[in-house]
């Protein structure tokens, strides 16, 4: 059942590196923007414009990473979704959508469900994982 989980983890994983690309990006923007003084020649590029170049150069690219990573990431919640979508249980389908598409906490969940902590993870959670098994081996 490790294997369902780590299905239905990916876009949680995807969110997680979109994390760390955004606080990336915005180190590289803050490094772009730094305000220097430039050395007096005229004809040669200073240090700090090289540096604000490439910064830009950099933050550029990660922001690609960004775009690209956000198409991924609403492909496999799309996917993701189609599958809960055919869970029958509306308490299994609702501890799916909370846990793997709004990325919420057991904490988060158990309480939007209403419902105690051990109930959700421990008796809850393994029916609604069985039943993506089974919808997965039925549709792949």
């Amino acid at each position: 059942m490790s294997n369902v989980k780590d299905w239905l983890n990916r876009a949680r994983n995807i969110e997680r590196d979109l994390e760390v690309l955004l606080a990336e990006r915005n180190k590289l923007l803050e490094l772009a923007t730094k305000v220097t003084k430039a050395p007096k020649k005229d004809n040669v590029k200073s240090t700090s414009e090289n540096m604000t170049e490439r910064a830009m150069t950099k933050y550029a690219n990660c922001s690609l990473k960004i775009d690209m990573r956000v198409d991924e990431l609403c492909r496999m919640q799309n996917e993701i979704e189609g599958v809960i979508d055919k869970v029958e249980d509306n308490k299994l389908r609702g501890l799916l959508r909370c846990r793997y598409i709004s990325c919420m906490t057991w904490e988060e969940t158990a309480d939007t469900l209403g419902m105690s902590y051990y109930h959700v993870v421990h008796r809850l959670h393994p029916r609604a994982l069985c039943e993506v098994q089974k919808i997965l081996e039925n549709n792949f």
